[in-house]
């Protein structure tokens, strides 16, 4: 199932063709400026979970990255 549809990136707002294997999930385009923006907004996400807001706190988890 190919798709030649195009889509407007999240970031810039210019029209782009997305990866036929992430069609339904790529939202920014490849331009490095809108991968540090889809980035970002992915951490945003992430953070707002409950379950993540403390996910770096804690002894158990300093030893873990460290």
């Amino acid at each position: 199932m190919k798709r030649n549809k195009k889509k407007k990136c999240r970031h810039c707002r210019q029209l782009f063709e997305p990866d036929p294997r992430n069609y339904d999930r790529q939202n920014y385009c490849r331009k490095p400026a809108c991968k540090a923006a889809s980035k970002s907004a992915s951490q945003k996400k992430w953070l707002r979970k409950t379950n993540n807001k403390n996910y770096f706190k804690g002894p158990e988890h300093v030893e873990r990255v460290q």
